[in-house]
């Protein structure tokens, strides 16, 4: 097999923060594994548009949470100016279609996930809309993956009491 492939039309990198919770104040890591690879998927397939998606917000409140998306903004605009300086790449900007007026768009993220880091099946649907004008709708892999809704684990079996059956801490008995 070569080390290249002529065949491939379209590439797209979908980012998300978990590299940017690693570096929440310093976002050149990121910067530079981004460039990285698209470096290295532009000499494995020489041919291909390359689309990189805008990393978009995680869903909350919190100073970590408001620095992590200030740091994704950073990155963000960095991916916008790889692409103005390759014709090859295109931005993808994901991140405006789940933040207006500088917040989460709620209903487009996960209720059951309180980290807000998961999309809802109506953020998916958006996200796919955005992906399918970059490849052209008709080469678009769907896939819905469901955050879980039950988070408590299944460990206990029938005999296990429940919690308003169980004694408290402080309960004395008589």
């Amino acid at each position: 097999m070569d080390d290249t492939d002529a065949s491939v039309e379209r590439w797209s990198f979908v980012l998300g923060t978990n590299d940017i919770t690693r570096n929440r104040s310093d976002p050149d890591e990121v910067n530079v594994n981004a460039t990285s690879a698209v470096n290295c998927v532009k000499s494995r397939f020489p041919s291909a548009k390359i689309g990189l998606c805008t990393i978009i917000p995680r869903k909350g409140k919190g100073q970590s949470i408001l620095k992590l998306n200030e740091t994704t903004q950073s990155v963000n605009n960095f991916l916008a100016k790889l692409c103005k300086k390759d014709s090859s790449v295109s931005l993808i900007d994901t991140f405006n279609i789940f933040c207006q007026n500088g917040n989460a768009v709620r209903p487009l993220y996960d209720i059951n996930d309180p980290s807000g880091v998961h999309i809802s099946d109506k953020g998916v649907d958006k996200y796919i809309v955005e992906l399918s004008s970059f490849f052209g709708n008709t080469h678009v892999v769907e896939a819905i993956v469901h955050t879980p809704a039950l988070r408590k684990r299944n460990l206990s079996s029938n005999t296990t009491p429940s919690s308003t059956e169980k004694q408290g801490k402080h309960h004395k008995s008589i």
